[in-house]
């Protein structure tokens, strides 16, 4: 093998011979081949990394936990790869044959050597409107034709698109999920909003719609708009009639067009591609419009040799008539804002419009980077090349380890799509259908191929057509063979469907009537051999409101319906002891006044002063209704409510403990409030005749601690965070609420205490050590003081219950509200330093020279305002929270779910991704098993005393 997960070269898979391999990423390989008759075809190859191992023979095996998941990807790589292979246009990247070995599938496509547009563009470079118009409007009408098969491509950017040798550009990608099974956006600037979304219907042609615009957006600017996220939150993209500036020939058409395709959200932008081809079809031309395609040159000699082109994709300087230049360096990462449960299923399932894209491309984009996977797990790798080394001979920076990352993603095979069954190969038959009803489904072989009338193509031969409707009984028609030609004409009344209805509710003695006949006395009732549809219910009872009810009876299914009479009602008068006392009637949602009404019946009345016994009285309404309560005053509870709450409160010099709402007699009495980080308080508090509520405010003051372990030593060092509030951000508008909605707002009404820094390798070798667990491995880069890594969430909450066991003090991982409020402390921008990642700040790849892209030891930066250190960089932190992609676990003060069967969250980025996911508001989601370098934890317990014992 050339690695773990490729195939050597020379390798034979039934006629194609491995010549080179062209990639190899999380979801399978890419080969270069011989096909056997002296051409070439690139195969792709399904093996998801992390799901599955390749043999000593070769074969893909998947892992024994995996076995389902690598089942239904594998699934929807074939049968979408074979349906595409029905879009047929010579612009679009053809598919020849998808075929089984080796334990999995293979696709084998056009090999399009050449180069991309964004090698041809370079930084900073454009096209003429000429140029872009020659580049694009062949692409667009093979994107027509997709669209016009049901599909949408999903995956398109500049290095989807390829000049061939002859210069007629190809669109690659047909075969490229636009996420891999870890939610990483493949081209994440040129991918809109709902790419970062679970919900495959947000897809359709209005993604191809925002990302030829993005494309157009680069060629016409020099730049790539922002990812859309990003945009979601702060969108500073200059409009495309501005960003243009002063170059000539673009027109305000064109521009405007770009301008409404890059709306950031779908509703917003058009539906169809129309609008973008028709303003490039009619883009002004300067009168020197054959002049040069690229509209602004870089001229550096040396740059253009060093052009950061594949080895297939590079071809003649000029494919698109622009100058090649080096591809700027640095990762592409972008990481869902939702955990994504299923994700290889979900990225391999068939994608039709409506449902999101597959595209393919037959070899990785160029200077493709390595893309961080927090949930991948670790794979060692070769000690010369290791897998996802940077191509980038020149660049000092350390490859990111294999146990997080991946190198370029190969395309996973092809998708397709139908509205209607292809035509056979002898020739097509007609099909009409109309049905009394009209609007019934159309199944033709067990597929739906529309809905009634319904006048089609289908292949000749011999084929069952099935009528369905929700409403009527199905049809099911016997085969018939047809010729080619032939036309097969169908002709039905459907016949109304029956149905039930199960009626539950009260009272248990009701009456229903259906159509002036009585179908049932007593609930509960099923009401059989209803005609599908509405059905309207008169119910009634004694002592009770007739009601009409409305129900709809589903074909062949018993529906069930609530049913619940008003009573009849009386009047009720309370003569009280102490008057204005306070009343609650049980089973009543209306506060209690006099005279008011009530069901005729049985009541129960609770009653209850300041200062007296609580009461209850049962008595009959009926009519108007008189009843007399009268209360015994006792002695009046105190209450000392403390800010924060959670503090030890005691009496000073007196016979009995305080709890809250202690009863005690009148009087006066000194009272001692202590709370770990705030200043103790002493005062005098005056009990009445009345319950009393004193507040007491604590002061701040901080305090950082460590407890002692049983085994020997301390735990980790702590600092109290105090109790507060904070305004929970949203990474898209999935997670956000509703306009007006003040659900964000989260309060911290006690506070607690979070670990200075993040766990070391020093604090978890102890809990190691004692329960016999393998120490994790460093990665090389040492110990001691440094964060521990390669831990994943079952590691991080085994230490903390270690640690309560130990302390005696409850330990736990932090929810997401936990850290977002400890790491902003107090602050309200992206950073608790400001809006901007600046420089040496946190550990980061791009946050400045301090960061050497690998861990560094705790407490290498300055500590927030609440004295933690490293919220921001070093590495993802785990914490309690289930992943929920639309409603973000940091909107909530309330604790996580008791859950062991979900995706868990981390936050605070790491030291191998960019600064914006240090920002205190970024999310990931891992499986709780994963582990690798960017990943460890810190620790939280709350402000409880420890047991007498232990003090």
């Amino acid at each position: 093998m050339a690695d773990d997960n490729t195939l050597t070269v020379g390798y034979r898979l039934e006629r194609y011979r491995i010549v080179r391999v062209l990639g190899s990423g999380s979801f399978g390989n890419v080969y270069l081949c011989d096909d056997g008759r002296g051409g070439e075809v690139v195969l792709r190859e399904y093996m998801p990394r992390g799901l599955a191992v390749r043999a000593a023979d070769g074969a893909v095996q998947p892992q024994q936990a995996a076995e389902a998941v690598f089942a239904a990807g594998l699934a929807g790589f074939v049968e979408r790869a074979e349906r595409l292979a029905a879009v047929a246009h010579p612009n679009i990247v053809r598919i020849h044959r998808v075929f089984p070995g080796k334990g999995t599938a293979y696709v084998a496509m056009d090999h399009v050597p050449g180069t991309s547009l964004e090698a041809s563009l370079g930084p900073g470079g454009t096209l003429s409107p000429d140029a872009l118009a020659a580049v694009l409007l062949p692409v667009l009408d093979g994107l027509r034709t997709i669209h016009r098969d049901g599909l949408a491509h999903g995956n398109i950017g500049p290095g989807s698109i390829v000049s061939r040798d002859d210069g007629t550009p190809v669109l690659l990608g047909v075969a490229v999920p636009p996420r891999d099974e870890f939610g990483v956006v493949a081209r994440p600037n040129y991918a809109p909003i709902e790419r970062y979304s679970t919900e495959g219907a947000l897809a359709d042609q209005r993604t191809d719609v925002y990302a030829v615009g993005a494309v157009m957006y680069r060629c016409v600017t020099g730049v790539a708009p922002p990812e859309a996220p990003l945009r979601a939150e702060r969108d500073t993209l200059a409009p495309a009639t501005r960003a243009a500036g002063r170059r000539s020939g673009y027109g305000n058409a064109l521009t405007a067009a770009i301008d409404a395709a890059l709306a950031v959200q779908p509703q917003d932008r058009p539906a169809t591609l129309d609008g973008l081809r028709d303003a490039l079809a009619g883009a002004e031309r300067p009168k020197d419009a054959a002049g040069p395609a690229l509209a602004e040159r870089r001229e550096d000699a040396d740059e253009r040799e060093s052009a950061g082109e594949s080895q297939e994709t590079a071809g003649p300087r000029g494919r698109f008539a622009t100058v090649a230049a080096k591809a700027p360096r640095g990762r592409a990462a972008a990481f869902a804002l939702a955990a994504v449960a299923g994700m290889l299923v979900a990225g391999t399932a068939l994608w039709r419009l409506g449902d999101g894209p597959g595209p393919t491309a037959d070899a990785p984009p160029p200077a493709a980077q390595p893309t961080p996977a927090a949930v991948a797990p670790p794979v060692e790798p070769p000690a010369s090349n290791p897998v996802g080394a940077r191509p980038d001979a020149d660049d000092p920076r350390p490859a990111p380890p294999p146990a997080i990352g991946d190198v370029a993603e190969p395309d996973p095979g092809p998708v397709a799509d139908a509205d209607a069954p292809a035509p056979a190969d002898d020739g097509s038959a007609v099909l009409v259908v109309e049905t009394a009803p009209p609007g019934a489904r159309v199944l033709l072989d067990g597929d739906e191929i529309g809905v009634t009338p319904l006048f089609t193509a289908m292949p000749a031969g011999e084929h069952a057509v099935t009528l369905q409707h929700p409403l009527f009984n199905t049809v099911e028609l016997s085969a018939q063979r047809l010729a080619p030609g032939e036309e097969l004409r169908i002709d039905r009344e459907l016949v109304r469907a029956t149905g039930a209805l199960r009626v539950v509710g009260a009272p248990a003695d009701a009456w229903i009537d259906h159509e002036g006949r009585r179908m049932a006395e007593g609930l509960p009732a099923t009401l059989e051999g209803l005609p599908t549809g509405p059905a309207v219910l008169d119910a009634g009872a004694d002592g009770h409101v007739p009601a009409t009810v409305t129900a709809e009876v589903e074909r062949d299914a018993t529906v069930t319906v609530e049913l619940h009479l008003e009573r009849l009602l009386g009047t009720l008068t309370l003569v009280l002891e102490p008057p204005g006392a306070d009343v609650v009637l049980a089973g009543v949602e209306d506060p209690y006044v006099q005279g008011m009404e009530l069901a005729h019946g049985t009541h129960t009345v609770e009653v209850a002063s300041a200062g007296y016994r609580s009461a209850s009285r049962t008595f009959e309404v009926a009519g108007a209704t008189t009843v007399a309560v009268s209360l015994e005053p006792v002695p009046q509870p105190l209450t000392i409510l403390t800010e924060p709450r959670g503090a030890d409160v005691a009496f000073v010099d007196a016979p009995f403990s305080y709890r809250d709402g202690v009863v005690v007699p009148p009087g006066e009495y000194a009272l001692r409030a202590v709370l770990r980080g705030y200043a103790p308080w002493s005062g005098t508090v005056e009990h009445g005749v009345a319950p009393t509520v004193h507040p007491v405010s604590l002061e701040f003051v901080s305090a950082q601690y460590a407890d002692p372990l049983d085994a020997g030593g301390e735990g980790p060092a702590m600092a109290v965070v105090p109790a507060g509030s904070f305004e929970a951000a949203c990474g898209d508008e999935a997670a956000c609420p509703p306009p007006g909605d003040p659900g964000r707002q989260v309060v911290f009404a006690a506070p607690f205490a979070l670990s200075i820094h993040e766990v070391t390798f020093r604090d978890y070798e102890r809990f190691a050590d004692a329960t016999e667990r393998p120490r994790p491995a460093d990665g090389g880069w040492g110990r001691g003081r440094r964060p521990v890594i390669n831990v994943s969430w079952r590691d991080a909450t085994a230490y903390a219950a270690w640690l309560s066991a130990q302390t005696g003090r409850p330990y736990r991982l932090p929810t997401e509200a936990e850290w977002e409020y400890a790491a902003r402390a107090g602050t309200t921008t992206a950073y608790p330093w400001g809006d901007a990642a600046g420089s040496g700040r946190a550990n980061c790849d791009g946050c400045g020279p301090r960061s050497p892209g690998r861990t560094l030891p705790a407490g290498s930066f300055d500590a927030n305002a609440w004295g933690l250190h490293d919220m921001h960089g070093n590495v993802w932190e785990w914490v309690g929270d289930c992943w929920s992609p639309r409603t973000a676990g940091a909107a909530s003060a309330a604790p996580p779910p008791a859950r062991a069967d979900c995706r868990r969250v981390l936050r605070g980025g790491s030291w191998f991704n960019a600064p914006a996911f240090a920002r205190s508001a970024s999310r990931l989601s891992g499986d709780a098993d994963v582990l690798g370098t960017i990943a460890g934890f810190r620790v939280a317990s709350d402000l409880v005393a420890q047991p007498a014992a232990r003090r």
